[in-house]
């Protein structure tokens, strides 16, 4: 038997979290296969403890499009008076960037 609450209540809220974040990102180009490994980098506090993340992978240049697939992993922290103190997202990530 299903059991429905209708009205019970209401939650709200807001709230801003300002960071400095400083990295770099690039690639190594492995010949002239039109193979690369792209990276990136950056890690930041302020508002929040401390932030960083991190990818890598491989990737292809074919003539007007980059096609890359990484891995990324992110790791947010904040203070104990937030709903969510540690926050960490990963996984693999597929990427088409178009040049024109």
């Amino acid at each position: 038997m299903a059991r429905r609450a209708d009205g019970v209540g209401s939650v709200s809220g807001s709230g801003d979290v300002w960071n400095g974040i400083g990295g770099f990102q690039g690639r190594i180009r492995t010949g002239k296969s039109g193979l690369f490994i792209p990276y990136y980098f950056d890690i930041g506090a302020g508002g929040s403890n401390l932030t960083w993340q991190i990818s890598s992978g491989l990737g292809y240049h074919a003539g007007l499009a980059d096609v890359s697939l990484t891995y990324r992993y992110l790791s947010f922290e904040q203070g104990s008076n937030a709903v969510v103190q540690h926050l960490r997202i990963q996984g693999p990530m597929l990427m088409v960037n178009f040049m024109f």
